[in-house]
């Protein structure tokens, strides 16, 4: 488990770019998003969303209410594409400590 934050996330970004777009195999449709990552990495969230083009390099969204939050938990594998990975906001995390206490309390 760890957390994850929009800070997180834009602190990862070209390091998760390039995992993704490996420089030496990259398509031309990515080098230029890639050459301005490196020249000029963005400062907010806004800014990578900007120059990406779209918002899922920042967003984050809760695997159990399906919010759009600033802060979860990841809980699983490392996400890829084949990876079990969820996200989980603070939320429902509570909701389901609740779940745990509840049901201990009647066993």
């Amino acid at each position: 488990m760890e957390i994850v934050s929009k800070q997180t996330k834009l602190a990862t970004l070209r390091e998760r770019w390039d995992k993704q777009y490996p420089p030496d195999t990259m398509d031309d449709k990515w080098k230029p998003v890639s050459k301005r990552l490196r020249e000029d990495p963005p400062k907010t969230c806004e800014e990578a969303n900007s120059i990406i083009g779209n918002d899922s390099w920042t967003r984050i969204r809760c695997g159990q209410c399906d919010q759009l939050k600033d802060i979860v938990v990841m809980v699983g594998e490392e996400p890829d594409y084949e990876s079990a990975t969820t996200y989980i906001c603070q939320d429902c995390l509570k909701k389901a400590l609740k779940m745990i206490e509840e049901y201990l309390a009647v066993s």
